[in-house]
């Protein structure tokens, strides 16, 4: 299972699209945040509203989830399921999540780190529209949340002049090594 990890506007599901292309399936994780324009249910997430993504939480649906207070005062939650998760699969976690995993022995992902320079991730931020106030919440808790990733990644990927095929296949590669080497083994 590949693994993408990275702050907000890193690129994470412009580079997942694209190692679909490749080859491999989304694990569509789950969220209680409004889609954002462009976006269908099933594709970047399953959208549920809070008192759904509760229950689902209550019933054990999710491997790990994280929740965040957005600037409105709102609570958007996210969570992993637990089924799904296969050798074929790219999933996108933040840094609680990559932690939760790892310390799942069933799982055997391979984790990349997604890394953009912060003045790339603030362009990206305007460019797609998102609210300037909660753009400056989001990186300021990415550089809480990030703070020790470095434990917990196998490939830091740089991901600020590449596009999203050109970082795809790179991950593609890498992961394909990986399982060839774990197969000697």
């Amino acid at each position: 299972m590949i693994v993408l990890c990275g702050k907000t506007a890193s690129g994470k599901d412009a580079v997942a699209k694209e190692l679909i292309k490749l080859g491999m399936e989304r694990l569509i994780t789950y969220t209680s945040r409004p889609m954002r324009k462009g976006e269908e249910n099933g594709v970047e997430y399953w959208f549920f509203s809070e008192d759904q993504f509760k229950t689902l939480e209550k019933e054990g649906v999710f491997l790990e989830t994280t929740s965040y207070t957005v600037t409105d005062g709102k609570t958007w939650h996210y969570g992993t399921p637990v089924l799904g998760m296969d050798t074929n699969k790219v999933v996108v976690m933040n840094p609680d999540g990559v932690r939760r995993i790892l310390d799942c022995e069933k799982y055997s992902p391979i984790v990349f780190y997604l890394h953009v320079d912060e003045e790339v991730l603030k362009d990206r931020l305007k460019l797609r529209g998102d609210n300037e106030e909660e753009s400056h919440r989001r990186l300021a808790a990415d550089n809480a949340d990030f703070s020790d990733i470095d434990q917990y990644y196998h490939f830091k990927i740089d991901n600020t002049t590449s596009t999203p095929e050109e970082t795809a296949f790179l991950i593609y590669q890498l992961y394909q090594d990986c399982l060839t080497l774990s197969r000697r083994e």
